[in-house]
């Protein structure tokens, strides 16, 4: 039975004495303020797994401060990850946000009310493990303010090729509360109203209306169309060694991994460069997948990597876990169809990060 640390991924195992598992009860059923829970902690790591098994779990704080919810989610593997195991995930707890498991303690205790007294197991369960109001967690070793019952930390070496796998493809946060959605835009749709509904109010009191900001914003449009009018003039030809122009590409490369479109114009634009430009482009690109490939596959073997190396390497390439372990050295065209079957963004990390996970 282990816990899972969300800003570094590592594993801890939890003392059994100090859980109460509602075995067989759903996550979902007791409340509509869970479903953010599977929504963004389930399907945002795993988006093309179904999920077997959930449980409400009771995680008992020290020195009797309360109980902390939590949940076990199992995950189907079905041959997505090279691993025998039908699933993945099993045993391991997933803490709520304390918000959460408020939100649906008192929508338990609402629906008791309304029913007069008809009651679930479940029901029961959850009155009698109310969610501790001061869990907050923790910036120190051992996840939560209030400690947790955690055993002891383990080592990746200590965990099955299935739990490295798990634990890999999760994202780590260090935030409590739930996480906007990536393909959420209700920010940017409400500064477009705001600004609109202003310059409708200065043009009715009779200020001069701004002209139209110049927009930003990097477009791909605009970078493709440069490039093709750079492939087509004429480049003086550097007289550099092979490893430092490799250098000089690999970061250059590393500036526009975020964007799959633009990253195959400046690709396709170095190598048209002179011959010297093609090896050395051919050269970062291996060395792209070659990175890739040795950290991801180390799960597999008996010298693992950190899973939070792995997922960072793995989201600096703007690939899934899943994805990355299917990619094949020197094979550039399945990795930018994999890139575009992967739901991973690379636009939270900035180009340094990029270039010192893929290159260094």
């Amino acid at each position: 039975m282990f816990l899972i640390d969300p800003r570094n991924l590592s594993v801890h195992e939890v003392d059994p004495e100090q859980l109460t598992v509602t075995e067989g009860a759903c996550v979902l059923s007791p409340s509509r303020a869970t479903a953010s829970f599977k929504c963004i902690f389930i399907h945002g790591r795993f988006p093309d797994c179904s999920v077997t098994h959930e449980s409400l779990v009771f995680l008992k704080l020290r020195n009797g401060h309360g109980w902390v919810w939590a949940s076990s989610v199992s995950v189907v593997n079905d041959g997505k990850f090279p691993v025998d195991a039908p699933t993945l995930g099993d045993g391991f707890y997933f803490v709520w946000p304390v918000a959460v498991a408020i939100n649906a303690f008192f929508e338990i205790k609402e629906k008791r009310r309304q029913q007069m007294g008809i009651t679930s197991t479940l029901d029961e369960r959850v009155m009698d493990h109310p969610p501790c109001l001061g869990y907050v967690p923790s910036r120190q070793g051992v996840p939560g303010r209030l400690a947790l019952p955690t055993v002891r930390k383990l080592t990746v070496d200590q965990l099955t090729v299935a739990q490295r796998l798990f634990v890999a493809s999760l994202v780590p946060h260090a935030t409590p509360f739930a996480m906007r959605n990536h393909a959420d835009k209700w920010c940017d749709r409400l500064g477009k109203r705001d600004k609109m509904q202003f310059e409708a109010w200065r043009a009715t009191s009779g200020m001069p209306v701004a002209p139209p900001a110049p927009d930003n914003k990097p477009c791909a449009a605009e970078p493709i169309a440069q490039c093709d009018k750079r492939e087509t003039s004429s480049c003086p030809l550097l007289e550099l060694p092979d490893e430092l122009l490799e250098r000089i590409v690999g970061v250059h490369l590393s500036e526009c991994l975020w964007n799959t479109d633009l990253l195959q114009v400046k690709v396709r634009m170095c190598a048209a460069t002179s011959v010297q430009f093609g090896r050395a482009t051919r050269s970062a690109a291996c060395r792209i997948l070659d990175r890739v490939v040795s950290v991801a596959q180390s799960l597999l073997t008996d010298h693992p990597r950190e899973p939070l190396e792995v997922q960072s390497v793995a989201h600096a390439a703007c690939l899934t876990l899943r994805h990355a372990l299917m990619l094949v050295r020197n094979d550039w065209s399945l990795y930018i169809r994999l890139r575009r079957r992967s739901l991973i963004r690379g636009c939270s990390m900035d180009n340094a990060q990029r270039h010192h996970l893929l290159f260094c």
